[in-house]
């Protein structure tokens, strides 16, 4: 993998996940990402959300390592030890990912379709869902981001999301 043509901005399009926080707090919140090399050859990524407005940010920087395609970084909350892998990219359209984290007690798994543009062929959603069924996960542990405002509303029964795992 080419870290170089791997910077940039990416959408997130869906994402798939055991973890009812992630799920909770992403169910309709389309998210930016920012990838940026580091001084020191590291990626930083930051994390932004198209809406709502002022919405906050976070930054977590990410350690290259010598497998191509595979980073290491900590949770903001905790620091518990989180492994990104990108499993498959074009560079210049889409990206799959998945990152694999804990907080101590549990293990979760999040598979990430990730886009240059808010859209993407069905082809590649396919293959996203193939990809988290792979991981262990069903189709009801994925969520899609909204493409524009008021497509969806979370359901009544989801608390607000305060803090990271």
């Amino acid at each position: 993998m080419e870290v170089l043509q791997f910077l940039g901005t990416w959408h997130g399009l869906a994402t798939a996940t055991n973890s009812d926080w992630f799920l909770g707090k992403l169910k309709c919140i389309p998210c930016l990402a920012q990838l940026n090399l580091t001084a020191d050859g590291n990626i930083e990524l930051t994390r932004s959300y198209i809406w709502p407005e002022n919405s906050p940010r976070s930054v977590t920087t990410y350690a290259v390592t010598s497998e191509p395609g595979v980073f290491h970084a900590k949770t903001l909350k905790g620091g518990y030890p989180i492994e990104f892998r990108v499993l498959e990219t074009d560079y210049n359209k889409i990206a799959i990912a998945v990152a694999y984290m804990n907080d101590g007690d549990r293990k979760f798994t999040v598979v990430k379709l990730l886009s240059r543009t808010r859209d993407t062929s069905a082809d590649t959603v396919d293959k996203f869902e193939d990809y988290t069924l792979k991981k262990g996960l069903t189709k009801a542990n994925i969520v899609f981001s909204p493409k524009k405002r008021g497509e969806c509303s979370p359901p009544s029964n989801t608390s607000p999301i305060v803090e990271e795992p």
